[in-house]
Formats: structure tokens, C-alpha cells, sequence
């Protein structure tokens, strides 16, 4: 499905769905049916676009290794943006959860699988990791997890995404969405009555940045690239500009002169 579609399906769809389901929550909350939250043991992140957030994330995926373990921290994406996960190598491969979404069809039957698959396997928290979406807040009430962390929009000027979390956290354009994915996660492991959450000093938390390192094939695949494109074999340091963003943002996209001179600026410094 193109990018405009997927706008209108989660803005025009997704909001009656949100008020619907924050209804049945309350009932279930007043009648004293709601589950109560528990100490977090098997976690799952809800990232469906932006590979670059994924790389954001790094840092808090690794708190949630150490809380729960490699073996119990799973991930939700879009099938497209599940390479950046395999690239990272720090959530094992049959804990990556892939939606399709090629058409309503296989959209909607792998969501089904994936409300399965994480009841079956006791996933007990999530981490919506979008802002703005609707389709993740969702994804993580259906899942019947018992503790769901994300952003909620308070007194904010932000999309209406129901009250469907149980640990939320006031979103902050001020904060490095490194540090603030890192929070969602270390909210599981407080008092979810605390709102908004969390209050600890942001500032101790210093994100790390994962490291590409390529194996023998694809190094080898790259320097066999080379001859055909500049005539011979390349000089080091090598330097791979990649002017491509996402149609999802455009906003984001950089000019493509800019790309030109930064390219003459790394040609003047490395010759």
C-alpha cells in the first residue's frame, strides 16, 4: 500500500477504533477485569516504519536484553524495514514479527498471525515506538499484553490515540528520540500509576550507536563493484553517500546539491 493510503486508513479508521476499544478498556477497568501489570519477561517492540528509528532504538533494545534476555525481546515491522534488524544483530531472526503490506489482504492476515503468535508465546509487554500512529497502540492492546508502554498525548496538540497504554510517557519534541525509546522501555520497570511517566534525569542516559561491520562476501561484492564504476581499484578510506529517504517524510529529504557539496567537501579532504 503507498504511503498516502496507509495515512488515511490509520487517521480515518484508526481513530473511531482507538475511541472504541478505550470504551471497552474502561469498562473492563471499572468492572476490575483489567489486568494488572507485572514485571516485564518476554518484550515486544512495535516499530512498523523508519529504519533509521530502528537504529535509534539500539540502545533500548539493549536495555530490554538485559532485563528479560535475548531470547525474550521480539520486534514488529513492516516487511522492507526488517533489514536494518539484521543488520544490528542484537534481536534474533525468528523473533523478528513481519507485516505485509501489499494489500489489505495479506495486511490484515499477518496481522492476524501476529495477535496469535504473541499470545502463544506469552509475550507479556510492548513498546510502541511510533508517535503520531495509530495502528501500533492498537497492535499492542489486541495483543493482550499485560504491560504497554508508549507516548500519550495529554494536554498535547498530538492525534487522538485513545487511553489504550498502560506506562505512558509525554512526548517531547526537545527530547533525542534515542533517549526517549530508551525510556519507554525503562518504564516498564515502574509504577505505571505514575503520570506523565518517567521522572529520571534524561540526562545520565548516554545512547550507543551500533556498528556496520561487513563479513568476507559483502566486502568482497563491494570491491568487485568498484572497477565497473570508477575503472580500477579504489582507494581507502571508501565513503557511500546515500541521497534516498522515505516518501513517508519528505521533509526529511535533503537536497540533492547539498549531496554534491559534501562529495567535493570529502574529495578536497581525502584525495
Amino acid at each position: 500500500m503507498p504511503p498516502q493510503t496507509i495515512k488515511i486508513i490509520d487517521k480515518w479508521l484508526g481513530r473511531p477504533i482507538c475511541f472504541l476499544l478505550t470504551v471497552w478498556r474502561y469498562f473492563f477497568t471499572f468492572t476490575g477485569l483489567e489486568k494488572r501489570t507485572t514485571p516485564p519477561r518476554k518484550i515486544l517492540f512495535i516499530k512498523l516504519i523508519e529504519q533509521g528509528a530502528t537504529v535509534l532504538a539500539y540502545s533500548a533494545i539493549k536495555r530490554a536484553v538485559d532485563l528479560v534476555g535475548k531470547e525474550n525481546v521480539f520486534f514488529c515491522v513492516f516487511k522492507g524495514n526488517n533489514s536494518i534488524l539484521e543488520i544490528i544483530n542484537i534481536i534474533p531472526h525468528e523473533n523478528i514479527l513481519i507485516i505485509r503490506q501489499g494489500n489489505i489482504i495479506t495486511f490484515l492476515d499477518d496481522v492476524l498471525q501476529l495477535l496469535i503468535t504473541v499470545r502463544s508465546k506469552g509475550i507479556d509487554s510492548t513498546v510502541d515506538m511510533e508517535f503520531f500512529s495509530r495502528a501500533s497502540v492498537l497492535l499492542a492492546y489486541l495483543s493482550g499484553a499485560t504491560n504497554r508502554t508508549g507516548f500519550h498525548r495529554f494536554t498535547s496538540e498530538l492525534p487522538y490515540r485513545g487511553d489504550l497504554l498502560t506506562h505512558r510517557l509525554a512526548y517531547s519534541p526537545y527530547l533525542h528520540t534515542a533517549k526517549a525509546y530508551y525510556l519507554l522501555v525503562e518504564a516498564l520497570t515502574s509504577d505505571p500509576k505514575e503520570t506523565p511517566m518517567i521522572k529520571i534525569p534524561y540526562k545520565n542516559i548516554i545512547p550507543e550507536v551500533p556498528r556496520f561491520v561487513p563479513d568476507d562476501y559483502e566486502m568482497r561484492t563491494l570491491m568487485n563493484t568498484f572497477p565497473l564504476s570508477i575503472g580500477g581499484e579504489p582507494k581507502r578510506p571508501i565513503i557511500l553517500l546515500n541521497p534516498n529517504a522515505s516518501d513517508m517524510l519528505p521533509l526529511r529529504k535533503w537536497p540533492a546539491e547539498n549531496f554534491v557539496e559534501i562529495a567535493l567537501r570529502l574529495l578536497n579532504q581525502y584525495k
